[in-house]
């Protein structure tokens, strides 16, 4: 059963009105539950909440956040009559049996700005609770919370939701940069929440369909893709928000083996799941694959947020949901089966190029003060230095803002020999890369005066290349260690702190 109704377009605003006046918001609600950040707050105990109700902020944490009953004469003394009844007219409130309180049938949360009604995580009297297969998930964990903080809010015209949820990464979108939202679900629970959510945050640039992935969008192509998908490995049939198939990948690849036909030149597809390095190649080269024919047409970046090894994570698995020693061995056997050597937690995102140009491919790691500004640069400068509008060849490089160089060595022949040269950079992301002595070499030689083709010269006439090496190769390293922060050049240099 679903609890929640459609009322009318006054009732929507007098909520909504009610809830700005309150000061319903994230970082209001964290300090009335006791927490620094929302996403903090793990009870699902009703009898543990811990908002006060001397006024109308504590009432509507206390009810509609933390899930507890509050006495009616409380309500009445602070959420005026007119509101109440509203909230009772769209079934955001009702009256517990036998019993002068009233509860919040659903759980009611604030992200960015946006009000967001979900299934609650208990029954308001304490009562046993079993999630729905098909429940509606917060939007104010920490995974969601992190994926806006990293998303970039450059304007964009049409954008598409997949796996929409609670709407949260839609109606963000809708209020803040896109001009027009599909916000899709295959679970008909959630489409419904999607859409009151849009409703009660007033938003008419929303529309909502259902279906599998791509199925709702049809033909339609966009300039924006987002999907947070279910990516948990599962052994046995799990939550729809949840399940993301035995490797986790299942979801995942759907999206982006149909990214090409919908993606409009200069779109971009942001996706955060779980993926996994195998025998068979990178997660990213692996993603290049999964776009066919189409491969050329974009870049391909993937932004890793954790690395898991597979058995680590499956032993973590296991213990977390009291599994058995023989579920431990069918990961064992999966994970070898499948040659799986890494599991990533990231975002995976597809840039498709407006024309003719090189394409990329690379992966870089968050750091703690990476921002959406900071992926938005990213993907700017590779389009830029692709299509030729900022030419590496004939502009000034210098030095990024903290490149360093490791070399392992091994005893060969009585001495010891460089066999492997590492190059990384903490901004504005987080890279380690194995490089050639030449690309190590490359770095040191920059001082903000060379031009790409003056650094190639000067390396050809020193023999510090390889013999077949072309100026557009060279090119494409140095695109890359700009854009892995090991190098700059002048008009596209990374936000700063006071920017992002």
């Amino acid at each position: 059963m679903i609890p929640i109704r459609f009322g009318t377009a006054e009732e929507f605003a007098v909520v909504r009105d009610f809830l700005k006046e309150s000061c319903f918001q994230a970082e209001e609600i964290a300090r009335r539950v006791g927490v620094e950040r929302l996403h903090e707050y793990r009870s699902a105990d009703p009898s543990q909440a811990k908002a006060g109700t001397q006024d109308a902020l504590g009432v509507l944490v206390r009810m509609m956040f933390e899930g507890a009953p509050v006495n009616e004469s409380v309500v009445a003394a602070h959420i005026p009559e007119s509101v109440l009844r509203a909230m009772k007219a769209l079934g955001l409130v009702d009256s517990m049996p036998n019993r002068s309180d009233l509860y919040g049938t659903v759980r009611l949360s604030a992200v960015k700005s946006i009000f967001l009604a979900t299934d609650r995580w208990s029954n308001p009297d304490g009562s046993p609770y079993k999630l729905a297969d098909d429940v509606v998930y917060p939007g104010d964990v920490k995974n969601t919370l992190d994926l806006l903080h990293i998303l970039p809010e450059s304007r964009c015209g049409r954008l598409l939701d997949i796996g929409t949820g609670s709407g949260v990464l839609g109606l963000v979108a809708a209020q803040r940069y896109a001009g027009e939202v599909l916000a899709c679900d295959i679970a008909k629970r959630s489409a419904v929440f999607a859409e009151f959510n849009a409703r009660l945050n007033g938003l008419s640039n929303v529309t909502v369909g259902v279906g599998d992935t791509w199925e709702p969008a049809g033909d339609q192509t966009f300039d924006r893709v987002v999907c947070h998908p279910p990516y948990v490995p599962v052994l046995n049939k799990a939550w729809v928000f949840y399940d993301g198939g035995e490797d986790g990948e299942l979801i995942t690849r759907k999206v982006l083996t149909g990214a090409p036909p919908r993606l409009a030149p200069g779109g971009r597809l942001f996706c955060q799941a779980m993926g996994s390095d195998r025998g068979e190649g990178a997660w990213e080269e692996r993603v290049r694959k999964f776009l066919g024919d189409a491969e050329s047409e974009f870049d391909v970046v993937t932004v890793v947020r954790e690395l898991h090894d597979p058995m680590t994570f499956a032993t973590a698995s296991v213990l977390q949901q009291n599994g058995t020693r023989q579920d431990l061995k069918k990961w064992q056997h999966l994970y070898s089966s499948l040659k799986i050597t890494k599991l990533l937690r990231c975002m995976t995102i597809l840039q498709r190029r407006c024309g003719p140009r090189p394409v990329f491919t690379m992966r870089v790691e968050l750091n703690a003060n990476t921002t959406g500004r900071h992926v938005e640069w990213l993907l700017n400068w590779l389009e830029a230095a692709g299509s030729g509008q900022a030419n590496v060849m004939d502009v000034g490089i210098r030095p990024g803002p903290s490149p360093r160089l490791t070399v392992d060595y091994v005893l060969q022949d009585g001495d010891w020999g460089a066999m492997r040269l590492t190059v990384e950079s903490d901004s504005p992301f987080r890279v380690s890369w194995v490089v050639s002595a030449w690309v190590a070499h490359l770095i040191s030689r920059t001082d903000g005066y060379k031009t790409g083709r003056m650094l190639f010269k000067e390396m050809v006439d020193e023999g510090r290349l390889p013999e077949d090496a072309t100026e557009e190769e060279f090119a494409g390293v140095l695109v890359r260690l700009v854009a892995g922060g090991l190098m700059s050049v002048e008009g596209f240099q990374p936000p700063g702190p006071e920017e992002a």
